[in-house]
């Protein structure tokens, strides 16, 4: 009885991480981080948190893990109304870089993040240095019913589900939440107790409705003159539900064709938690022939035991070089 009323409340979760509060734009924003050295700023996806991104890597000598939630999100401050599309969001996060001392970074993003992360590079570009992409939404596309999401997001209705339904809802299937996170792969053990009431509070579930509202508008008055500089590597799962890669890939190498790619096969949409030593060996390295691999032969630092289970199962065709014609490698 008491282990069903523990489940019931939510108290499976921890709670969530405080780490460094800076004023951006003259809005608070949270952000945690992790080691010393070469900046790497972690951007998560549309209504998550810093933490959850920074949780599938490990630390690392040499390299400052930098994740904000982003505005909106955990403990970070919204955008004012009207400017939660990701060309706002890439002007808050260079005020951001500002406000933490940061010049220059390595910007890693996940999911409907890597738009503001595209917009950033190419709008600044001496202030990224290096894109990773990870599942990559960043293509106009055609807007899903998301009935729930969108009542969340009406003035008086919204308010009441966002304040008093939501919380319940979550509360009640937060497993169910982090295994439709994860599919088609298993969750990992760092996001058994992960706060999934707390990036679903009422301010958050706003922002997600508001960012998802405005994206494509944004992004197709500003699809013409995305195209980053700098080099550019996606990670993207072949079994992304979310982020189909057969959609948002070919629009994003027409603005980045010195894009390089590798597909995962078997790995749904959190492709940084179904496989994140290889993730990480792409973060640390921009040399992808053999992204399993480093020049030794041997497993590539950081490769958990889940991820070489995955590349031997029958069908996965490792390429051994990257192919110059298609930009793919598949694995």
């Amino acid at each position: 009885m008491r282990q069903w009323v523990r489940r019931r409340s939510g108290k499976d979760e921890r709670p969530p991480l405080t780490g460094r509060f800076v004023s951006t734009l003259g809005r608070t924003s949270h952000v945690v981080s992790r080691g010393q050295g070469q900046p790497v700023l972690l951007l998560h996806g549309n209504g998550s948190l810093g933490e959850e991104i920074l949780s599938a890597f490990p630390e690392v000598k040499g390299i400052a893990w930098i994740a904000p939630d982003r505005p909106g999100f955990g403990q970070s401050d919204p955008l004012p109304e009207g400017a939660q599309d990701p060309l706002s969001q890439a002007v808050w996060l260079e005020g951001l870089m500002a406000a933490l001392g940061v010049d220059k970074a390595t910007v890693v993003a996940h999911s409907l993040a890597t738009a503001a992360a595209l917009a950033l590079a190419t709008a600044r570009p001496a202030r990224v240095s290096r894109l990773v992409l990870l599942s990559p939404f960043c293509r106009p596309t055609p807007e899903r019913a998301m009935l729930g999401l969108r009542l969340c997001g009406m003035p008086v209705v919204g308010r009441v589900l966002r304040r008093l339904v939501v919380p319940t809802v979550v509360r009640t299937v937060r497993k169910r939440i982090i295994r439709g996170f994860m599919a088609p792969n298993l969750p990992p053990p760092w996001l058994s107790d992960f706060p999934v009431t707390h990036a679903a509070n009422a301010r958050a579930v706003k922002a997600t409705v508001k960012e998802l509202e405005s994206f494509n508008a944004a992004m197709t008055a500003a699809e013409d003159q995305l195209s980053p500089p700098q080099p550019v590597t996606v990670v993207h799962g072949l079994n992304d539900k979310t982020a189909e890669p057969e959609w948002h890939l070919p629009w994003l190498r027409q603005r980045a064709p010195q894009m390089k790619c590798i597909l995962l096969r078997g790995c749904g949409h959190a492709i940084h938690h179904a496989s994140p030593g290889l993730v990480l060996r792409v973060i640390l390295s921009d040399d992808i022939d053999d992204p399993r691999r480093d020049g030794s032969g041997r497993n590539a630092p950081g490769l958990r035991r889940t991820d070489t289970r995955a590349m031997k199962r029958p069908g996965i065709l490792p390429v051994g070089r990257w192919d110059q014609h298609t930009g793919y490698t598949v694995v």
